[in-house]
């Protein structure tokens, strides 16, 4: 059985790029926002308290995602109207409003989600407007023909010079040979402030798509999860070795090695849904630790009488005793202890984290701005992955698996880089 890896790792690998203890002052910052929020109970240490920093890291992607929304939209608060790229009228057809969502909200995403250097590097190198870029879409005159209202406020011409469009999906061509602000700006015109910002989404939204893909127990995305999981581990020298070889292991046993009818059951096992219903769906190994939880209870409660014999005969016995308690608590009409936990109201503090971000304007082009505790933040964590380097290291990893299973393999392509 291949093991996974604990969800609480995963979002204590996200903090560690974006949360520091001594950054409350720095306004824009995770830390700086836990102490505006007063969220006492969000520890520095992920594994503390998992709920609290999940609940905290979706607050703060959503807050960002909205103030990156309204300065791509060019709009002054969540109420106003956006005075660019307005969506197509009501009456508008199908396939004109799926149009709009590939290609007005496509930039959006390549822009503001997925990094781009070159992009990137255009756009501060010129301050926030490129020349000769595009202000509408591609297929300008025949959205128009078709319902869509894209307009241009005369005082936000300049502004809307700043949303130039990514030419790639995304750019993984990142070596330690060209790190940001070094060799296509100098360093003290780069906007860490808006690299920090960037850096908030890529990541957060990298979280909620982990977390989805459980909720959803979708096996297909779960393999497409690794690989990227895969890049990020690398890109963290020393910190998650093991966790980039367990996710080789799993891409190499669900690709390769294993049947295809094994695959299937690795690929769509991970995940059982007690209570039915989508959405409702969690990692298989934490309701095996729900059973163990159960199993120990059941040993507690022995007393003296704890033998080798009994334990045996319990841990046999353990989820039919566990079956029969859940029967019984619904025969007795005793009402089940609730699963999830209580969590407070983010209505209040969403809205007061974006009255701050709106002041704060982070995703407008500013050179020189920069956190003083995350002075070289760059653009994305993995433009720290050195790619030819990270295909050396899975060719050898992949020979050593092939080894493993007595497969021949080609040694030559260990010093292919």
């Amino acid at each position: 059985m291949i093991s996974s890896i604990k969800s609480h790792r995963v979002k204590n690998f996200r903090l560690q790029e974006l949360y520091k203890q001594d950054s409350s002052r720095d306004a824009g910052t995770f830390k700086y926002y836990k102490e505006l929020l007063q969220r006492n109970n969000l520890p520095a240490d992920v594994t503390r308290n998992y709920d609290a920093a999940k609940q905290f890291l979706i607050l703060m992607v959503n807050a960002f995602v909205t103030e990156a929304a309204l300065e791509f939209f060019s709009m002054e608060n969540t109420t106003s109207q956006p005075l660019v790229y307005h969506p197509p009228v009501a009456s508008a057809s199908v396939p004109v409003k799926r149009n709009y969502i590939d290609t007005i909200i496509g930039r959006f995403v390549d822009e503001f989600i997925l990094p781009n250097t070159a992009t990137e590097w255009d756009l501060q190198r010129n301050g926030g407007a490129t020349a000769g870029r595009p202000t509408l879409p591609e297929r300008e005159d025949d959205m128009l023909d078709h319902g869509y209202c894209i307009t241009h406020h005369p005082s936000h011409v300049d502004h809307e010079d700043e949303h130039q469009p990514v030419q790639m999906m995304h750019d993984h061509n990142y070596t330690s040979e060209h790190p940001i602000g070094v060799t296509q700006i100098p360093d003290g015109d780069v906007d860490r402030v808006r690299l920090y910002s960037k850096t908030v989404l890529e990541l957060g939204m990298m979280f909620i798509q982990l977390d989805d893909t459980h909720k959803e127990g979708d096996g297909d995305r779960d393999i497409i999860n690794w690989k990227y999981l895969l890049m990020y581990f690398k890109s963290r020298k020393g910190h998650h070795s093991n966790y980039a070889i367990e996710a080789v292991n799993k891409i190499a046993q669900v690709q390769a090695l294993l049947s295809e009818q094994m695959a299937q059951r690795v690929l769509w096992g991970r995940f059982v849904n007690q209570r039915g219903g989508a959405g409702n769906n969690f990692p298989s190994d934490l309701r095996n630790e729900l059973h163990n939880n159960f199993f120990k209870s059941v040993v507690k409660a022995m007393g003296a009488q704890k033998t080798k014999s009994a334990i045996l005969r319990a841990s046999k016995a353990a989820t039919g005793l566990y079956d029969i308690a859940c029967n019984f608590d619904d025969v007795t009409n005793i009402k089940p202890e609730k699963t999830d936990h209580p969590m407070k109201c983010d209505t209040a503090d969403l809205n007061l984290v974006l009255d701050d971000l709106r002041m704060l304007r982070p995703y407008r082009v500013t050179p020189g701005r920069r956190h003083e505790h995350f002075p070289h933040i760059g653009l994305s964590p993995l433009e720290r992955l050195n790619m030819p380097d990270l295909y050396a290291w899975i060719r050898r990893k992949a020979n050593e698996i092939a080894d493993d299973q007595g497969i021949p393999c080609d040694d030559s392509s260990d010093n292919d880089t």
